[in-house]
């Protein structure tokens, strides 16, 4: 990984991603694979139906108990990342292919407390630039109760919605490359304009929209319309399980031991200045890394991440006899 940054903390944590044995998935209620569901698709009024868009979505809950068990089905077009107070749920939805779209079945009961809980969802759309599995038709979600008891969540007009004006698609690299690519734009963030803390309780989301109602749940086979119907996931959730710290392979502008210390402790990039850092995994990696930053005001962090480094001939080689030799680049 590469970080390119001025004046700046930074705490490194990863998570890697894989398929676990149990899905450990709830069925869903029988009439949700019969009837038509009682929540909307939703999306914002003024959210582009075709173009790279990014919208977050949250619903506020009080509860006189916590719960047992509280089950939902979950889906967007075309990414979700599903919080429950700020904590991460899931990811979804499994890729799938028309007229079918998946579904997550989960229990936020875990996540959940009496009093006032948030639901929260941050939901992507591609456009054209699209990575190949996505077949999305246009921004947005959709989170169904299983039962009466689970209900007062559907999506509808009691959700709050909001265009993520801080996120932009970032398509630089892609057209250095010069082969085939068959994933979607990285993102570019403005910490400037982003609504820091948006998924938790006290968050003031009264200038929030009410989102446009673009349609019910449909199960597959319900009605004439087959746009979007809705099916189980077939696969297991990915499992998000912590990794050890990344070794320090090379740092410029600021001075780091090889492993960092224990905990990720941070570190500081005079201000007017900047750094580059090296981060080697040791093995292929399919992970979501988490920043934690302070100060730096206008500062721009880069991150970079690649399953191997070029030789001064542009080649990978052999990705287990790196060590020692020179490397001058991320690879493709």
């Amino acid at each position: 990984m590469l970080l390119r940054y001025p004046r700046w903390l930074l705490v490194g944590f990863f998570v890697m991603t894989s398929l676990r044995a149990d899905s450990g998935l709830p069925p869903p209620a029988p009439d949700l694979l019969r009837d038509r569901w009682t929540a909307h698709w939703i999306t914002d009024a003024a959210a582009p139906r075709a173009d790279y868009a990014v919208l977050l979505c949250r619903k506020t809950l009080t509860l006189p108990a916590k719960p047992a068990t509280f089950v939902v089905h979950v889906s967007a077009d075309a990414r979700y990342q599903l919080k429950v107070n700020g904590q991460v749920v899931c990811s979804g939805p499994q890729w799938g292919a028309p007229p079918s779209w998946r579904y997550e079945s989960v229990d936020l009961a875990p996540f959940l407390q009496a009093g006032e809980n948030v639901i929260s969802a941050r939901v992507r759309s591609y456009g054209d630039g699209g990575p190949l599995a996505s077949m999305g038709r246009r921004l947005g979600f959709i989170l169904q109760g299983d039962t009466a008891a689970e209900r007062l969540a559907d999506t509808g007009t009691g959700w709050k919605v909001l265009p993520d004006a801080a996120t932009t698609p970032f398509t630089d690299e892609r057209g250095k490359l010069h082969t085939y690519f068959a994933l979607g734009p990285g993102e570019h963030l403005d910490g400037r304009l982003y609504p820091w803390g948006w998924e938790t309780a006290g968050f003031d989301d009264s200038t929030w929209h009410t989102p446009k109602r673009t349609g019910l749940g449909q199960p597959q086979g319900s009605g004439a319309e087959d746009s979007q119907w809705l099916v189980p996931r077939t696969t297991p959730l990915m499992e998000l399980t912590p990794l050890p710290q990344p070794g320090v392979r090379r740092a410029t502008g600021v001075t780091l031991s090889p492993t960092l210390a224990p905990g990720f402790a941070p570190f500081t990039v005079p201000a007017h200045s900047s750094a580059s850092v090296l981060f080697d995994q040791g093995c292929l990696t399919n992970a979501y890394p988490q920043l934690t930053v302070s100060g730096g005001k206008d500062a721009r962090v880069r991150l970079s991440y690649a399953e191997g480094l070029r030789d001064p001939k542009t080649g990978k080689g052999n990705r287990n006899e790196i060590e020692g030799k020179e490397l001058i680049g991320l690879g493709d």
